[in-house]
């Protein structure tokens, strides 16, 4: 069979489910870069299906688009698949890599080159939209499918994490936003200082009442929200309206005498 597709980028998952929308999101992006590229096909699945397997059989290789289990949110891992043995005797209607690399060898007479770009799962809950970390990780991750396409980079298995500066940001500015909350009610009620703090940490926000309370202590320096008692609640509800962030829940406000 002549090959068709010097590279294949299929990329999977449902975009209802959080973070397990992260391979279609992938794919969408490749193809506004790569359009018109010789060679180069990326196309959007919703599962790997038995009628991708003649595609496959057309691709020198490919590279599945997925979102991760097994590692942290936001790692990025590249990894080679070895297609089964032979394709099972029934094919269903969803099928792993190593099945759908099977049936295209054993219909199709040949089998590509099979890799996995996936990007770590920090929740695949029902929900529109990808959480902090894997959000962070999709830039990193289409310049690394760009440079592996021009073969800038060697094919072969590497895992990297290059979301905890983008979580760190992102939880400082969780922090400055309560901060200056805060400042804002003070001056409102014409308080002197902030004695209490009460707030909900969002599932995904990547806090524990620990670390957020360290991140307060050094953000309230010298602010008049400093020295204040804090109250964490860790909120288990990933479709609460805050699971990304943090919910200011109540202020006790000193007032002067």
């Amino acid at each position: 069979m002549a090959l068709k597709i010097s590279t294949l980028c299929i990329g999977y998952g449902n975009p209802l489910r959080g973070d397990d929308a992260v391979g279609p999101m992938l794919a969408e992006r490749l193809g506004e870069r790569l359009a018109g590229r010789a060679g180069v096909r990326v196309i959007s699945a919703h599962q790997l299906t038995p009628e991708l397997a003649p595609l496959l059989a057309e691709a020198a290789r490919v590279i599945l688009l997925d979102a991760e289990a097994g590692v942290g949110a936001g790692v990025i891992r590249f990894r080679p698949v070895e297609p089964l043995a032979a394709p099972p005797e029934a094919l269903a209607h969803q099928v792993t890599p190593g099945a759908l690399a099977a049936a295209a060898a054993g219909l199709f007479g040949r089998a590509p080159e099979l890799f996995v770009l996936g990007i770590g799962a920090g929740s695949t809950d029902l929900r529109e939209g990808l959480t902090p970390a894997v959000a962070a990780a999709l830039p990193p991750a289409l310049d690394l499918l760009e440079d592996l396409i021009d073969n800038l980079v060697e094919w072969t298995p590497f895992e990297i994490q290059p979301a905890r500066e983008a979580i760190a940001m992102h939880e400082h500015s969780l922090i400055e936003a309560l901060i200056h909350r805060l400042e804002d009610l003070a001056r409102e009620q014409g308080a002197t200082r902030v004695v209490g703090v009460t707030v909900r940490l969002g599932l995904r926000s990547h806090f524990t009442p620990e670390h957020f309370r360290e991140h307060y202590d050094r953000a309230a320096l010298g602010t008049i929200a400093e020295g204040a008692s804090v109250q964490c609640i860790m909120s288990d509800d990933p479709a609460a309206d805050f699971a990304d962030s943090i919910l200011l829940e109540s202020a006790e406000l000193g007032l002067p005498d």
